[in-house]
C-alpha cells in the first residue's frame, strides 16, 4: 500500500518510463539529439545587465587572451599527431599543466581535454551498457521515491534562463530531459550519496559540454575520484572538514584577513557551502567557471582551496573594510559575480606556493580526525544523556510497579481480612446455634 507521498511520485515515475520524451528504459546517449553549447559565448548564458559594464571593460584582453590561447594549443596538437588523436597525459604532463595554467582550455577543446584528463573515454569503453542499465533499474522503494522527487523539484531550478533547459508550458526541454536522466543514474550508482542539491548545477554544466552518457561519467569521476567521497553525503563530513582547512589556510597564507574574520565573527563555513558544493557555479562569469574547472579536472581539488584564497587576495581592502558576516559575505559574493578577468583570478591562485594535493590531504586527515573525536564526543554525551533519561524512566517505571505491587498486596490483604471476618461471623452463628441446641437439649432432659 503506497503512501500519500509516495502515490503521486509513482505517477510521475510511470509517466518517465512510458513518454517517449521522458522514458529511462533502452536510453542511450547515442540515440538522443544532443545540442552543444560549448561554442556559444558564455555556454549561452546571458550577461547580467548589471554586470555587463565589467565585462565591456575587460573584453579587448579577454579577446586577445582567446587568440593567444587558440594558437599555443593548435601548436600542442600540431606536434603531438593531431588533434583527433588521444592526448598521452604521461609524456606531455607538465606541458598540458602549463597550457591549462597559463591559458585555460579552448572550448572547442574542451570536451576532449577534460575527458582524456580524467580518463573517462576508457570508463566508457571498460563499461559499454552501464549507464542503460543505471537507468532500467526499477528502485521502488520510499527512499529512492524521496529522491526522485527532490530531482524532480530542482530540475525547473536549473539555470531557468538558459535555452537548453528553459521550461515551456507545451513541452519540456531536451536539457532537462537529460538532466533527469543524469541524476537518477547517478543516483542508483551511488546509494551513500544518491543526491544532493547542487549536483544539479554541476550535471547541467557537464550536459552543456557532453552526451548523457559521458556527463554521467564525469560526475561520477568528479564525486567519486577528485572530490573526498563523503563530501555531499547527508552528513556533509567532508564540507566540514574542508571548511577547518580552508580556516586554517587562511590563517597561514592571508593572516590579517584571518584575525578581521574572527574580528568579525565571521565563519568561513558560509564559503565551503555556497562555494565548493557547486563547484563555483553561478559564483563566478561562466568563462571564470570554467577556467576553475579546467584546473580542477587537470591538478585536483587543492584548486578550490587555492580560487578563495585568489579571491581573498584580490579582494583584500574590500573585505577588510566589511565590519559583519553578512557584510562580509555579500562583498565576496559580489566580487565573484565581477571577476570576469579570469587570468587575474588564476595568477591570484598560484602565488600561494607549497599548496599542493598532498598537503591539502595530509591537512584532510588531520581535521578529519578532529572532527571524528568531536562527533563521537557529542555522540557520547547524547548517549549518556539518554542514559539518564533511561534511568530516571527506569526509575519511575520500578515506583511505579512498587506501588502496584503494594496496592495490589493491599488489596489481597482487604480481601483476606474480609474472608477472615467472614469465617468468624460464620463460626460465632455456628457457635450460637450450637448453644442453642444445647440449651433446648438439656431443657427437655429436666422435664422429664
Amino acid at each position: 500500500m503506497l503512501s500519500n507521498v509516495e502515490a503521486p511520485l509513482k505517477v510521475i515515475f510511470d509517466e518517465m518510463r512510458h513518454d517517449p520524451q521522458f522514458t529511462l528504459s533502452g536510453v542511450s546517449s547515442t540515440r538522443i539529439l544532443h545540442c552543444h553549447y560549448f561554442d556559444k559565448p558564455h555556454l549561452g548564458f546571458e550577461i547580467d545587465p548589471v554586470l555587463q559594464p565589467y565585462h565591456d571593460c575587460i573584453e579587448k584582453k579577454l579577446k586577445k587572451r582567446s587568440i593567444d590561447q587558440k594558437e599555443h594549443w593548435h601548436g600542442f596538437f600540431k606536434k603531438t599527431g593531431g588533434e583527433s588523436k588521444a592526448i598521452n597525459f604521461n609524456k606531455h604532463e607538465r606541458r598540458i599543466k602549463n597550457l591549462i595554467r597559463n591559458y585555460g582550455i579552448p572550448p572547442e577543446f574542451r570536451s576532449k581535454v577534460w575527458l582524456e584528463c580524467v580518463g573517462v573515454h576508457k570508463k566508457i569503453d571498460l563499461n559499454r551498457g552501464y549507464y542503460d542499465k543505471m537507468l532500467d533499474s526499477d528502485l521502488h522503494d520510499s527512499k529512492h521515491h524521496t529522491i526522485i522527487h527532490q530531482i524532480e523539484l530542482d530540475l525547473r531550478r536549473t539555470f531557468p534562463k538558459h535555452p537548453f533547459f528553459k521550461h515551456d508550458e507545451s513541452n519540456t526541454p531536451l536539457g532537462l530531459v537529460h538532466l533527469r536522466h543524469v541524476l537518477l543514474a547517478f543516483s542508483r550508482r551511488n546509494p551513500y550519496i544518491a543526491y544532493c542539491q547542487a549536483l544539479n548545477y554541476i550535471a547541467g554544466y557537464l550536459l552543456l559540454h557532453f552526451v548523457e552518457e559521458e556527463a554521467f561519467w564525469m560526475l561520477v569521476m568528479l564525486l567519486e575520484e577528485i572530490l573526498p567521497g563523503d563530501y555531499y553525503n547527508p552528513k556533509l563530513r567532508g564540507v566540514r572538514v574542508d571548511t577547518k582547512v580552508l580556516d586554517h589556510l587562511i590563517s597561514f597564507y592571508l593572516p590579517t584577513i584571518h584575525r578581521h574574520f574572527k574580528k568579525c565573527e565571521f565563519d568561513v563555513s558560509a564559503i565551503v557551502i555556497s562555494w565548493f558544493l557547486r563547484l563555483y557555479v553561478e559564483v563566478f562569469p561562466v568563462n571564470t567557471t570554467l577556467r576553475i574547472w579546467d584546473l580542477i579536472f587537470n591538478e585536483g581539488s587543492k584548486m578550490l582551496f587555492r580560487v578563495v584564497l585568489g579571491m581573498l587576495k584580490i579582494n583584500k581592502q574590500q573585505v577588510l573594510k566589511c565590519h559583519t558576516p553578512g557584510e562580509l559575505l555579500t562583498c565576496l559574493n559580489n566580487a565573484g559575480k565581477r571577476q570576469f578577468d579570469h587570468d587575474e583570478l588564476i595568477k591570484a591562485c598560484f602565488s600561494f606556493h607549497k599548496l599542493k594535493n598532498i598537503t591539502i590531504d595530509l591537512k584532510r586527515e588531520y581535521f578529519a580526525s578532529i572532527i571524528d573525536a568531536e562527533q563521537e564526543s557529542i555522540e557520547t554525551r547524547r548517549q549518556n544523556q539518554r542514559n539518564r533519561i533511561q534511568y530516571k524512566d527506569d526509575q519511575y517505571s520500578y515506583e511505579d510497579k512498587l506501588f502496584k505491587h503494594l496496592d495490589a498486596n493491599k488489596q489481597a490483604m482487604d480481601v483476606s481480612e474480609r474472608k477472615i471476618l467472614e469465617l468468624r461471623a460464620n463460626l460465632r452463628h455456628r457457635v450460637c446455634l450450637s448453644a442453642t441446641s444445647n440449651d433446648l437439649f438439656f431443657s427437655s432432659q429436666s422435664h422429664t
